[in-house]
């Protein structure tokens, strides 16, 4: 016990704190009201104004908490994941209209009566999938795994509405007991977010010739692409970044 006591405590002494806080209002307070703007007020259907947020999470993280040095990394990340999900749960309750609309723009028709809990159920597993991923594997693969959470899933269902209404498949849900609607463009839009995030996290890393990285980004893209298409309703944030980091890892050792 009071090992853990120490760990915690020395990871809350290396929080960045102001990187932290500006992360935290942009990613919630300033994307979830321009993402409730544009549902309410632009006419944006919910699977935009969801993904929206969603995209804008990495977007707000990339510059402040995304890569900041260890020993700061790992413990912002966590006390992040655990802010966003304090305050995405007040606003779920709150009357004040700037809070509210943290969270209305993104909670789909669909789901009605479950909308909340199609929010917060990828919203937690996500949360533990970039811990776990921070923790468990190098901070590279870690990135990848969660950007093309961030950035592949968050472009699936979007360009799925557009493009994708002729070109829909069924997956078997074995959670759920249900089925899933994915697209082909859909699978498209996950394939080459995924492919072009591999081939900047292996030009960074300097792994091998030109080959190499054209051979390891497709592999991975293809990989997530079949993550997210198989992936239980809800879990895609997990498994996308859980999975995503692990197969990275391999595929830079």
């Amino acid at each position: 016990m009071a090992e853990l006591f120490a760990a915690l405590s020395d990871g809350f002494r290396h929080i960045a704190w102001g990187p932290l806080v500006v992360y935290l209002l942009l990613s919630t307070l300033v994307m979830g009201n321009i993402a409730t703007y544009f549902r309410r007020h632009k006419g944006w259907k919910d699977g935009y104004s969801r993904k929206f947020n969603h995209m804008g999470h990495a977007v707000c993280a990339a510059p402040t908490i995304g890569f900041l040095p260890e020993p700061s990394l790992t413990p912002t990340i966590v006390a992040a994941t655990i802010g966003v999900a304090v305050i995405y749960g007040w606003s779920a309750v709150s009357r004040w209209p700037a809070v509210e609309r943290i969270v209305a723009g993104s909670l789909r028709d669909r789901d009605v009566p479950y909308s909340r809990f199609f929010f917060f159920f990828p919203l937690i597993l996500g949360n533990l999938g970039i811990v776990a991923a921070f923790v468990f594997f190098p901070a590279d693969a870690a990135r990848a795994g969660i950007l093309a959470v961030a950035i592949g899933d968050g472009l699936a269902e979007p360009v799925g509405l557009r493009f994708g209404r002729n070109t829909t498949y069924r997956v078997p849900d074995l959670v759920f007991r249900r089925s899933n609607t994915k697209s082909l463009h859909g699978n498209a839009a996950v394939m080459l977010s995924a492919v072009a995030i591999a081939a900047v996290t292996f030009i960074a890393a300097s792994t091998g010739p030109v080959w190499v990285i054209i051979a390891g980004s497709l592999a991975f893209g293809i990989a997530v692409a079949a993550i997210e298409a198989l992936s239980p309703r809800g879990f895609d944030n997990l498994t996308i970044s859980l999975g995503g980091a692990l197969i990275m890892t391999g595929l830079i050792a």
